[in-house]
């Protein structure tokens, strides 16, 4: 039975679910496989399409000070405290490599050095941009040249990349220089045996942090994320994002419904739609449409977004009555964690987690290689992303994917009004459509 024909045999509540879906977009979303096959989709089809996926993410050690991504590996790295308020950094384990079975990792399996070979013109061009004292300090380096030790000319690099001598406008711009980066340090300097004209640079790779604007890109404990999770076997099963659960179970609750915050939201858009050529508001849930926006009365707006708050209300009772299944207790023990500030834990030590369950600290090392569950991160998925599902559809059905949006949140909208449009043509909904 092709896919096609399996969704058209699909019961109303499947398609009704079906159609949110593509409207909504998901884009930044991933979802387990019960997710699209309640929407109609065929069992076979989505779990081939569906497995554990992981996030560009470390799940962070309890005596870890920092986190970051090694400048010359692009690896994840931890900051400790070793010995006699003795600091270094070491490489963190990803995830999926415990899972695999490692556990530990190799430094010494990492590349750890690098070579660079300098010509006589770079070399040129560099001693020129040299701030003049350097220049007449070193006014015998000037040049390249064999009748000169090769060692040398290795302060004046060393100094080059500790930054010293600022910023270049030629000399690195382009060629070996190019190669030498702040991660470096200079383990010696020979002649070329080949070619008496080039400079042969032995560099060691530093386990130091990438840098982002000049700066060190660093992450510590107040930015990482707070994970509940669930072991089988040395192995992640699932997880419980904290953040997420103080949302859904204290802070929405205790919100409700905000009928000031409604009736601003409605005068606002009506203000904006009296522009009669505005045909979308960017960012956020499109309640009403333009025509809507521009026809209906203020009461009856205000009623579209109560009756859309309730909903949103009714499924977070939903969602958290899944976590208590799964966590006895886990409101409450997300309550007391977060009670001081939410964005920053306290001491979980002092608290005893849902039986079965433990605290984790994790810290996403990137964003477009990272996956989210709406506005939250995502360690993990054992299903598929939503844009990626629609992708397949769109393979499928010989429907475009090209739909010139660059976020994937707009991508996503985008994919689903294609699909849309041809199960329309399709008569999937019949008369209901």
């Amino acid at each position: 039975m092709s896919v096609l024909t399996y969704i058209k045999q699909a019961d109303e509540e499947q398609k009704v679910k079906l159609r949110e879906w593509l409207n909504e977009g998901h884009g930044h979303s991933t979802m387990s496989p019960d997710y699209f096959t309640s929407r109609g989709l065929p069992t076979d089809f989505v779990n081939d399409r569906c497995g554990r996926r992981w996030s560009n993410f470390t799940f962070v050690p309890r005596d870890c000070l920092k986190v970051s991504v090694s400048a010359g590996h692009e690896a994840p790295i931890g900051y400790f405290n070793t010995y006699d308020d003795h600091h270094e950094w070491r490489f963190l384990l990803r995830p999926e490599d415990a899972e695999r079975g490692s556990l530990h990792v190799d430094r010494y399996s990492r590349r750890n050095y690098d070579y660079v070979y300098i010509s006589q013109k770079e070399w040129a061009e560099f001693f020129a941009e040299l701030p003049p004292d350097a220049q007449k300090e070193h006014s015998n380096l000037a040049t390249l040249r064999r009748s000169q030790w090769a060692e040398d000319y290795q302060p004046l690099i060393c100094s080059f990349i500790e930054g010293e001598f600022g910023e270049f406008r030629a000399g690195h711009a382009y060629g070996n220089l190019y190669g030498i980066h702040h991660y470096h340090s200079v383990w010696s300097c020979d002649w070329d045996d080949n070619d008496d004209t080039h400079l042969k640079v032995t560099l060691g790779i530093e386990l130091v942090p990438k840098k982002v604007g000049g700066e060190d890109w660093l992450m510590e404990r107040k930015d990482w994320v707070p994970y509940l999770t669930r072991m089988e076997a040395g192995r992640r099963v699932e997880f419980i994002d904290i953040h997420k659960v103080w949302d859904y179970g204290v802070h929405q609750p205790h919100k409700g419904m905000d009928m000031e915050e409604i009736e601003e939201k409605v005068d606002n858009s009506i203000e904006k739609f009296k522009d009669e050529s505005l045909i979308s508001i960017y960012g956020g849930k499109q309640i009403a449409t333009p025509e809507q926006w521009r026809s209906l009365s203020r009461e009856e707006l205000i009623q579209m977004y109560v009756d859309d708050r309730q909903e949103e209300l009714d499924w977070y009772v939903e969602r958290v009555e899944k976590w208590e299944d799964k966590a006895p207790g886990v409101v409450v023990y997300v309550s007391q964690l977060l009670r001081r500030e939410p964005a920053n834990p306290k001491d979980e030590r002092e608290l005893t987690p849902p039986s079965g369950w433990g605290f984790e600290y994790a810290q996403p090392l990137g964003y477009t290689d990272c996956m989210w569950n709406g506005n939250y991160f995502v360690p993990w998925v054992d299903g598929s992303g939503s844009s990626s599902m629609m992708h397949a559809l769109c393979s499928e059905f010989d429907v475009s994917s090209d739909t010139g949006m660059m976020g994937r949140g707009s991508h996503g909208r985008a994919l689903g009004q294609n699909l849309l449009a041809f199960l329309k043509e399709e008569d999937v909904w019949g008369e209901e459509e």
